[in-house]
């Protein structure tokens, strides 16, 4: 089953960036061939966002359940969601800084959208540093690793959904010169980012449990 979702995710991914490629855009909004063509990792940047962002919020969904069973499984699977969305994240990032340097004249312009992922990252980041530096006590750094992503859902989705909106100053278009079949790119390339995501989970959960049997059996 591993295997499978990430052949699903490699095609998924790889169709979306042929259709992304090649899809006609809109010439009339876009200008010039150059403007175009740099829009097109749009189809790159938007599953790589949808993505991590969802992955810290099943990160949160480990950790409750965590809270609630006390499984270390769960905790591993808290820990590992976060390093799955915090690499989609960074991903999302760089193609939005190679989006943003031909469409505003810079990578890196501080808009409320560039700057909300960047404390997203840095929360998250955060966690990981907070994580390491916590006693080896694994009941201890379980549970304030879950308290720590349960409570982050609340800053992050402010500042994923409610910031940027009412932030003044905002480069991001509100609606972008898309059409229905550039968004069944998109979610094509959101699925296959998705599936591939699932699949490197899953090779986190059996080297999580591949460790703990090996150092149960450790005389």
């Amino acid at each position: 089953m591993q295997n499978v979702l990430a052949v699903v995710g490699a095609i998924l991914i790889g169709l979306s960036a042929l259709g992304g490629l090649t899809v006609p855009m809109d010439a009339d909004v876009l200008g010039n061939f150059w403007f175009q063509d740099t829009y097109r990792t749009i189809f790159f940047h938007l599953p790589l966002a949808w993505s991590g962002t969802l992955f810290l919020l099943i990160a949160a969904l480990h950790s409750a359940r965590y809270l609630i069973v006390r499984q270390p499984a769960a905790d591993r699977a808290a820990h590992g969601s976060v390093e799955i969305g915090l690499l989609l994240l960074v991903l999302a990032t760089v193609t939005g800084m190679i989006f943003a340097h031909p469409q505003w004249g810079s990578a890196w312009n501080w808009d409320p959208r560039e700057t909300s992922i960047l404390f997203v990252i840095l929360m998250y980041a955060a966690y990981l540093m907070l994580r390491g530096a916590l006693p080896p006590d694994e009941g201890l750094r379980a549970r304030v690793s879950a308290a720590y992503l349960l409570l982050a859902v609340a800053p992050m989705y402010w500042l994923v959904r409610i910031y940027p909106k009412i932030a003044a100053g905002t480069l991001h278009p509100t609606r972008g010169p898309l059409h229905a079949e550039h968004y069944r790119i998109i979610f094509l390339g959101f699925a296959g980012w998705l599936c591939l995501a699932f699949w490197f989970a899953t090779l986190q959960a059996r080297a999580g449990n591949i460790s703990v049997e090996t150092e149960s059996e450790a005389p």
